[in-house]
């Protein structure tokens, strides 16, 4: 399916942003469609109930943009998930659509007004929430006022670094929209020492398919990892009708494959300094989940698949440990067309790695020329990106 610059896809572009909490858990997602004559509700009904977003989300806040209500068609209105919505309406235009806010506000949605209202100005009752950028925040006092006057949650946007995202945690802001996690300052905590040097080990030895007691030595050396492997092989999904003997037995019972990415998983779950979930987990998760779901809507074989999977999960290692991904690279003996896709973007692999990242940028015009590089239309391109929400939402969720 080859999408050509005069074609009109089937389905609406779209690119879709992590709405983070405090502790930097991912709650929600913010959609960004392309601008064509359908309007955002009615470009989100499309994926929600055609392609499975509807499922895939589960009970996940769905932040859409509402520039004007009056265009809204209403009878939509009964097939949205009410209380998970959140209209970004802008805050100049929400007494001209004061009905529409109280109506949608009858129905459980969730009102969010973009930018500073004006102070002198009543806003529509039930309105409680605002969304700023982060370069606004604590300006002429307006956050403070705000913040005694409505009760929340306020979203801050634009959050693009870490400074940033502590200032607005600071100012009383709740959510956060931006790529802040993809810009760790000097004083972030990286690498935490041997329990992930031990998971590089262990990956590299699955790489080279390694004995099972090979595997089981070095598990045995860290006992939050073998009380983990365990935790999860004794889950629903790997249940068996005999007892776990040994690490290798479990071992045996997960699989590499599963294994594999098991640890893959694991090298970003560890915990920040401040208590809080590493905010690189659901971006890698995503990436993983997207590359593996566009290889497999475009035909690639399961060989194919993993080597994607791997390229989306690895794409952030240096930015996890601060180290140069070569280095990181190395000792793991990967194929050489994952690591020409994670060095220089190399190959097919690495083109869908730049899709991969304009897919959670927010950038549509890059996301269209990536698309176009790639061969891929956008209803392949939407089905990857709601297969892959749903995979990194379930990871994200996991204990």
């Amino acid at each position: 399916m080859i999408l050509s610059e005069a074609s009109v896809p089937t389905f609406p572009l779209v690119s879709l942003q992590m709405v983070t909490n405090t502790r930097h858990e991912w709650i929600g997602v913010a959609f960004n469609f392309e601008k064509t004559k359908t309007d955002d509700i009615t470009s989100f009904m499309r994926l929600y109930d055609e392609i499975g977003l509807r499922d895939a989300l589960g009970d996940f806040l769905c932040l859409l943009d509402a520039p004007d209500l009056n265009q809204v068609d209403m009878d939509l209105m009964r097939n949205l998930p009410r209380k998970q919505i959140v209209f970004r309406v802008p805050a100049a235009a929400a007494v001209d659509v004061r009905s529409k806010l109280d109506y949608f506000q009858t129905q459980g949605c969730h009102i969010m007004l973009d930018g500073w209202p004006t102070p002198d100005v009543a806003l529509p009752a039930g309105v409680h929430s605002l969304a700023i950028a982060c370069d606004q925040i604590g300006k002429k006092n307006e956050t403070s006022f705000w913040q005694r006057t409505l009760a929340g949650p306020h979203l801050a946007t634009k959050v693009n670094s870490p400074s940033c995202f502590n200032a607005c945690r600071a100012a009383g802001f709740n959510w956060f929209l931006g790529d802040y996690p993809l810009y760790p300052s000097a004083a972030t905590p990286r690498n935490e020492g041997p329990s992930r040097s031990r998971l590089l080990k262990l990956l590299a030895l699955v790489a080279r398919d390694a004995e099972s007691r090979e595997l089981e030595a070095l598990m045995k050396q860290d006992p939050t990892l073998s009380y983990n492997l365990l935790k999860l092989v004794s889950t629903a999904a790997y249940a068996r009708n005999c007892a776990i003997s040994s690490f290798s037995q479990a071992i045996n019972v997960l699989g590499r494959r599963q294994l594999q990415r098991w640890l893959q998983l694991l090298l970003y779950a560890r915990q920040d300094g401040d208590g809080g979930v590493n905010p690189l987990l659901p971006i890698a998760a995503m990436r993983a989940g997207l590359m593996e779901a566009l290889c497999q809507q475009m035909g690639g074989d399961r060989h194919e698949a993993d080597y994607a999977f791997m390229v989306g999960m690895f794409s952030l290692l240096d930015l996890l440990f601060g180290t140069p991904l070569a280095d990181i690279l190395e000792p793991l003996h990967l194929s050489e067309e994952v690591v020409d896709a994670l060095r220089t973007r190399g190959g097919r692999l690495g083109a869908m790695l730049d899709l991969t990242e304009q897919a959670c940028s927010g950038n549509l015009s890059l996301l269209q020329e990536n698309l176009v590089g790639c061969g891929i239309d956008a209803e392949v391109f939407c089905r990857a990106l709601v297969q892959a929400c749903a995979w990194a939402i379930q990871v994200s969720r996991a204990d």
